[in-house]
């Protein structure tokens, strides 16, 4: 069960103002407003996020919020990552629309999660040999595609030697040598964080050139999808992925 819903705001100076002033029925109706970030984006608009508690959406505040300020955009989705809800205004009155996300596409992956400050999801890659999956919470969208023969064998060799698993460089050192199932990369606070899981669903940090690594599969997996024709990037620029 979830504690907490993320909300984001994608707004104009007169939305975000009325968030700054927010008064205790405001929080009532919202179920609290906590964490909450400001942040300036493109076409002078401003990206706004905070938590509310519990599991479920402050439908009520959240429609009243649109009818008042009809060109905000407003995501939610629970801090399990199930589901995703969106709330605009589609001319006549306020819409929710809602998807599930995923969270895995099958064995041998690599997995990117780029979040803020306080682990809010901004954007998920899931990458096999077969495809390559792009959440984007700041549109709601998911992108699917499929790799073709040639990156797909070339993938397959890179993730063969990318997951394999050498004791003495990981925490636990008492791990044995093996093949991992799954790489789990964090970006968070600016800082990167590599956990491989392995056969048995154990987590196991990598403390040995972390970075290199994330770097090393950007460049790989950016260079794939040019090859590819694929008009997406496995870096994140929070800019680009706001509107």
């Amino acid at each position: 069960m979830s504690n907490y819903v993320h909300n984001y705001l994608i707004c104009y100076e007169m939305a975000k103002e009325r968030i700054l002033r927010l008064d205790s029925n405001d929080y009532y109706l919202l179920r609290g407003c906590y964490d909450r970030t400001i942040t300036p984006i493109e076409g002078n608009r401003f990206l706004v996020i905070f938590d509310t508690r519990g599991m479920e959406y402050s439908e009520d505040f959240i429609r009243k919020f649109i009818q008042d300020f009809k060109d905000t955009k407003w995501y939610c989705i629970e801090e399990n990552e199930i589901e995703q809800g969106f709330f605009f205004w589609n001319g006549t009155s306020v819409e929710l629309i809602k998807r599930e996300v995923i969270d895995a596409l099958g064995e041998k992956e690599i997995r990117i999660r780029y979040a803020d400050s306080e682990f809010r999801p901004f954007r998920n890659i899931f990458i096999s040999d077969e495809d390559i999956v792009f959440e984007n919470f700041l549109k709601n969208e998911r992108k699917k595609f499929s790799f073709g023969e040639k990156a797909q064998r070339q993938i397959k060799d890179y993730l063969s030697s990318l997951l394999a698993i050498k004791s003495g460089e990981f925490d636990p050192v008492a791990i044995q040598d093996g093949i991992g199932r799954e790489i789990d990369i964090h970006w968070e606070k600016q800082n990167y964080f590599i956990d491989y899981i392995d056969e048995n669903d154990n987590r196991i940090n990598k403390t040995k050139d972390g970075e290199a690594i994330f770097e090393d599969i950007i460049s790989f997996f950016n260079s794939i999808l040019i090859t590819e024709g694929i008009e997406e990037s496995v870096s994140f620029e929070l800019k680009k992925y706001a509107f």
